[in-house]
């Protein structure tokens, strides 16, 4: 009976796992940062000036903060070209996935952080700290792979 028990949650498992999603990187890192990063801390720099920040702007800072933090784990993606062809950030994330990764990391954390103040409601917390945890994320990442 152990046997048929141990058997039958193997052959489930198994099943379980031949179901596991696959992904495909649709977006290069060029779109993640014009189309995600970059309007998601524009937007959250741009909050810190907001003297009454309404429900309905708390809520929409949340979704940039969401939106930041996502963009990071996009740009750890294996496999993700950076334009569309063969880059300097392409080759060096090649080169150095575990660099690439924590500047990367840096940007999700920065976004997480947004994410503690919004939800503390915290207009000081996202304008100081968090502020500069989102420019340090750029600087991190820009310093080394953005062709200037």
């Amino acid at each position: 009976m152990r046997i048929l028990i141990s058997l039958s949650a193997l052959a489930i498992t198994g099943a379980l796992f031949a179901q596991v999603a696959t992904y495909e990187s649709v977006a290069s890192t060029k779109d993640i940062m014009l189309d995600m990063a970059i309007p998601a801390s524009n937007a959250l720099f741009d909050a810190a000036s907001k003297e009454k920040p309404t429900d309905a702007d708390w809520a929409d800072f949340r979704k940039q903060a969401l939106a930041l933090a996502e963009a990071g784990n996009l740009m750890m993606v294996p496999g993700r070209i950076a334009t569309g062809k063969t880059t300097v950030a392409s080759k060096a994330k090649a080169a150095n996935p575990a660099a690439w990764n924590a500047a990367a990391k840096l940007m999700r954390d920065a976004g997480k952080a947004a994410l503690v103040a919004i939800n503390k409601k915290d207009m000081d917390l996202l304008g100081g700290d968090v502020g500069g945890k989102i420019l340090d994320s750029c600087a991190a990442c820009h310093d080394k792979y953005l062709i200037k």
